[in-house]
């Protein structure tokens, strides 16, 4: 996922005790650099991580949608008869991942490794894309800008790269939703929740987990 959110983790905090970082990005931006027109930058300082997160979607832009994305616009959670994490989900983890401490930094298959990137594990097919998108009742799909298909438990927190885990999700909403994957990461791998726990929560009602990781969901 993160189509148009480009994360950089530039460092971590000082209790996070990460052995590394969640995976390896693929641009990365200084805090001098702007953003190309449309575009905003964030940051999570004031949640304590001097994380840097460059060139996300203005609001004024991502409120400009496609008229046919909006038949899944007010979803903020998954079709549990589609994507059915929620309750069943076994279905959506991927099993050869771990987050055991402290991190072996040569097993790529520990998430708080820093051999461990999610591109090992991203390997969603054009068919599988279409499937989804095709499910969730929508075409020209995912659209830049306007939804993207969302890995309900994040490969970052050890879900698994199949259909079951994937829905289509709109913005702004999949922005914050990444914010709270990352978040979810950190916490397992300063040893402050468990995997178990972060999968869970992230995959009965992400919104949720958000406010009680974050604060209240922003309105746009």
């Amino acid at each position: 996922m993160k189509t148009i959110a480009l994360i950089v983790l530039a460092a971590f905090a000082a209790n996070a005790q990460l052995s590394g970082p969640t995976s390896k990005p693929e641009i990365y931006y200084t805090p001098e650099q702007t953003c190309r027109t449309g575009f905003v930058k964030t940051d999570w300082h004031d949640l304590g991580f001097p994380y840097y997160i460059q060139c996300v979607p203005s609001l004024n832009e991502t409120a400009q949608v496609a008229s046919e994305a909006t038949k899944v616009t007010g979803a903020l959670l998954p079709d549990p008869k589609l994507t059915p994490c929620a309750v069943q989900i076994d279905k959506c983890v991927n099993r050869s991942l771990h987050a055991t401490l402290p991190a072996d930094p040569q097993d790529k298959h520990n998430l708080c490794s820093k051999s461990f990137t999610t591109r090992d594990y991203r390997h969603t097919s054009a068919a599988t894309k279409r499937a989804v998108c095709a499910e969730y009742g929508v075409t020209n799909c995912p659209h830049q800008n306007t939804m993207e298909l969302d890995h309900v438990i994040a490969l970052e927190d050890g879900g698994a790269d199949v259909q079951a885990n994937l829905w289509v999700q709109m913005a702004p909403q999949y922005h914050f939703k990444d914010k709270l994957e990352t978040v979810l990461h950190v916490l397992v791998c300063s040893g402050k929740i468990s995997l178990s726990e972060a999968q869970k929560e992230i995959s009965t009602d992400w919104v949720a987990s958000y406010k009680k990781r974050i604060g209240p969901l922003p309105s746009k």
